[in-house]
């Protein structure tokens, strides 16, 4: 699919000003393009910007977006899993399900007896776990795959600035009114995703 101007500025009302976008899109941009342009109005759009404009439904196939959500829950999972918070194993299990199922390896009652026990209001004990779980909801049991891969995507962002406060306050730094030091690992955490989707629209054989 190609991504027009009048698609970002009418269609998904996008938060840049009209001008920009002209600049940005002269001519209709391959999800490719939209990704990986670093040169002439492309060297400022963050990777947060990129992911809205590619993450949207029908961008990307079913599949992607899917594996997408996948790859960024697991991520958190890890993450949590390296400061010494082991994630349930419901959580492991709905991200195998749900990759499972984006590969067509696994059938819509698989992924609904795989569903965790989850409610809003569950004490994760940390901020950074509550997201983490909320991400791997998100992944497995979505109704739409680009509604998966949005969020997944947005509390793995919310989960690596509560590690990375964690951490901090744990290494006795004030981070509390230092909000670059949990900005700049979510901005991490979203360069790496925009470089994992590449990776995952690769080996899908696509292209955008």
């Amino acid at each position: 699919m190609l991504i027009t101007l009048e698609l970002v500025r009418d269609e998904w009302s996008a938060c840049y000003q009209a001008d920009r976008l002209a600049d940005l899109y002269p001519v209709p941009r391959t999800v490719i393009e939209v990704l990986t342009l670093t040169t002439g109005p492309w060297a400022n759009v963050s990777a947060f910007d990129r992911l809205w404009t590619v993450l949207h439904a029908g961008v990307l196939s079913d599949s992607v977006l899917r594996l997408s959500a996948c790859d960024s829950a697991e991520r958190a999972l890890e993450r949590e899993r390296e400061a010494g918070r082991e994630p349930h194993p419901d959580l492991w299990a709905a991200v195998v399900v749900a990759r499972a199922f984006a590969l067509g390896k696994a059938t819509a009652e698989e992924m609904k007896a795989a569903r965790v026990a989850y409610a809003d209001d569950a004490d994760y004990g940390t901020a950074a776990a509550a997201d983490t779980a909320d991400g791997a909801y998100a992944a497995a049991f979505a109704t739409a795959d680009a509604d998966a891969a949005a969020r997944s995507a947005a509390h793995a962002e919310a989960a690596a600035g509560s590690a990375a406060y964690d951490k901090a306050v744990a290494s006795g730094i004030a981070a509390y009114d230092d909000t670059t030091f949990v900005a700049n690992a979510q901005a991490s955490e979203r360069e790496t995703q925009v470089k994992r989707l590449l990776v995952i629209i690769e080996e899908s054989g696509g292209g955008g």
